[in-house]
């Protein structure tokens, strides 16, 4: 597949992460922060998605709670813009008209695709290559 096609691709990816993230900022408008054990009456397992600390959800595990406060929807919008942004410079390079621009913009690509890997419409042809 080509590299506007792994491009093409990857929006799409990135447009549903920004779609979930959006949903769930639209009941949780944050920000969404993880318990602190050492303050009273505050959890580890416990994400408080309210700014005046009136909304929370608790989780099985601290872990859990300290998962979903990490991907709070303010930040996963952000890493969308930011992957989006590169994904265009990506799709830019050929323009410049340099081989290695163009070998370097392909590689990235490949690099963010594999994040991905576990989707049914991923392309085999994204895996990397074994050195063996």
């Amino acid at each position: 597949m080509s590299t506007p096609d792994m491009a093409a691709w990857l929006m799409e990816r990135i447009a549903e992460d920004e779609r979930v993230a959006r949903e769930a900022a639209s009941d949780r408008p944050g920000p969404w922060v993880q318990g602190d054990h050492d303050a009273p009456g505050w959890d580890r397992d416990l994400v408080y998605h309210q700014s005046d600390w009136s909304g929370w959800t608790q989780f099985d595990y601290e872990s859990m709670a300290s998962h979903v406060a990490r991907h709070d929807p303010a930040r996963v919008l952000a890493e969308c813009e930011a992957k989006r942004r590169v994904v265009q410079l990506c799709r830019d390079a050929p323009e410049l008209d340099s081989w290695v621009t163009t070998a370097l913009a392909e590689e990235i690509l490949l690099h963010l695709v594999q994040v991905h890997s576990g989707r049914p419409d991923f392309q085999p042809e994204w895996l990397p290559e074994v050195p063996w």
